[in-house]
């Protein structure tokens, strides 16, 4: 089985990218899986605001119920808070893959993974495993065929390059075609310095989200050129 391509759509940000699509301080991405003999549907996210999510997800004609795993990068309220209703709109049990460190009723309630290590979560895909100090956080890492590392960051609070050093690790790929996601930065020149370490890494495209401010946007947008992707809610990427 190979990982032939992906399919992001973005479905909760604080920025809509066309007028139909609603926004909400948050994050939300669903990733469809195509293999060369299967197709499968990962949630990164649900963000904080239920209705939001739903009503974006129904424009992206998204099927809840085709969802195969879903990825908490952390427990913040704008990233984990719609948790439990899409977890019924979805209407089986599927895993809930989560850093570590949560409280019991936690995860007995909502079918929780805790990933202190880096893991394969779905074919190809996996979690960078638990990281920071005082905010636990991961993302995900999926190896796409011929592309290297699609990249899917929550808010970066351990550090986006530090991120993309475990994702290179976890998945034993060294090239990094996307990182999509919070970058939790806000000024030009954190933007740039960032950026700049990317590039470094030999990452070929970004598509800032969330919690990437304004000027460091700009900065990233200028290190980046065309490889810089304007994103929001409602946008579709294809790898």
């Amino acid at each position: 089985m190979a990982l032939k391509s992906v399919i992001i759509n973005v479905v909760v940000d604080n920025i809509a990218f066309s007028a139909e699509f609603k926004n909400a301080w948050g994050l939300s991405l669903h990733v469809k899986l195509i293999y060369d003999d299967s197709i499968r549907e990962l949630l990164f996210d649900v963000s904080g605001d239920f209705d939001v999510w739903h009503h974006n997800a129904q424009l992206l004609n998204i099927n809840p119920s085709s969802i195969d795993a879903v990825v908490i990068s952390h427990w913040h309220s704008d990233h984990a808070g719609a948790l439990g209703k899409v977890l019924e709109l979805i209407g089986k049990q599927v895993p809930v893959y989560s850093p570590a460190g949560l409280r019991r009723w936690v995860v007995s309630k909502y079918n929780v993974i805790e990933c202190s290590e880096g893991a394969e979560v779905l074919p190809y895909v996996y979690t960078t495993g638990s990281a920071g100090y005082l905010i636990a956080e991961h993302a995900a890492a999926i190896k796409v065929h011929g592309k290297g590392i699609v990249l899917l960051v929550g808010c970066s609070h351990p550090g986006l390059p530090h991120l993309v050093r475990r994702a290179v690790e976890v998945a034993s790929e060294s090239k990094v075609y996307l990182v999509i996601g919070g970058f939790h930065i806000a000024s030009g020149a954190e933007g740039r310095e960032v950026a700049e370490y990317l590039r470094s890494l030999g990452v070929k495209y970004v598509a800032p989200l969330h919690c990437t401010g304004r000027e460091a946007r700009s900065s990233i947008r200028q290190v980046f050129n065309e490889y810089y992707i304007e994103a929001g809610a409602g946008k579709i990427i294809e790898v």
